[in-house]
């Protein structure tokens, strides 16, 4: 939680994780009250239960070697892993609705995959000091792959709200530029209910804006925490940090 984390004179923060900026991202409102006033959060919703069955299943099936990560395989991984109580969902035709996407979207993901070679990283998390703004942020890598052309990044979501796809490119950006010293040659985030696939290719030209986008983010969050009776949807904006995508 942010209340344990560094703080510069003033409550500036010091130190973000990218899962906390998400949570501010989607609700500012639910973010203040689980990091800043520390009340229980509430159950987790479909949404949240569906990504957390999907990381196991990617983290199982990469595991497996690719020669023999036949469809029956990952078929058999999705079916051990999707553990989440149909109650959840809004109807029993969702929760049928929801599945048939993410199985379909899986099976599609792992087709693709190379056949002779493994990820570069796998749900790993680095740490970057981003040098302009003060400030360590921390990443989890849910894919990477080195192809020919650099590092190509993958993030497979049930969440595909634009705020958060923008978020993590450029989170991304910044945190590449800083952290490895060049940025990735493609960006990829992989909707797995609409089939849509958001590509993105940094440029330096971007990491100034990246830069700016951060400031915004650490400022919104720390008018949460120095007034938690701030309402953060007033000025909850990011139109104009807005990373143009190519839409597959």
């Amino acid at each position: 939680m942010l209340q344990s984390q560094a703080k510069l004179p003033g409550g500036v923060l010091t130190r973000l994780k990218d899962y906390e900026i998400e949570a501010w991202l989607c609700s500012p409102d639910e973010y203040r009250d689980i990091y800043v006033l520390g009340k229980q959060p509430t159950s987790p919703n479909w949404r949240q239960m569906a990504q957390y069955a999907v990381n196991h299943i990617l983290n199982d099936c990469h595991a497996i070697p690719p020669k023999q990560r036949s469809t029956a395989a990952v078929l058999q991984r999705i079916y051990e892993r999707w553990k989440i109580n149909p109650g959840l969902f809004q109807s029993k035709v969702h929760y049928v609705t929801v599945l048939a996407a993410v199985t379909d979207q899986l099976l599609k993901y792992f087709a693709a995959q190379p056949k002779d070679t493994e990820p570069l990283l796998l749900f790993e998390s680095f740490t970057a000091v981003i040098q302009e703004l003060q400030l360590e942020l921390s990443m989890i890598f849910q894919v990477a792959q080195w192809t020919k052309e650099g590092l190509h990044i993958q993030k497979i979501v049930v969440n595909e709200d634009p705020a958060l796809w923008n978020g993590y490119v450029q989170m991304m950006t910044l945190f590449s530029c800083n952290g490895f010293g060049n940025l990735p040659a493609k960006i990829e985030w992989i909707g797995l209910l609409s089939g849509k696939r958001r590509v993105y290719y940094p440029r330096k030209k971007d990491v100034a804006r990246a830069v700016d986008y951060m400031e915004w983010v650490r400022s919104g969050m720390e008018k949460t925490h120095l007034n938690p009776d701030y309402s953060s949807e007033e000025g909850h904006r990011w139109d104009c940090y807005m990373m143009p995508s190519i839409i597959q």
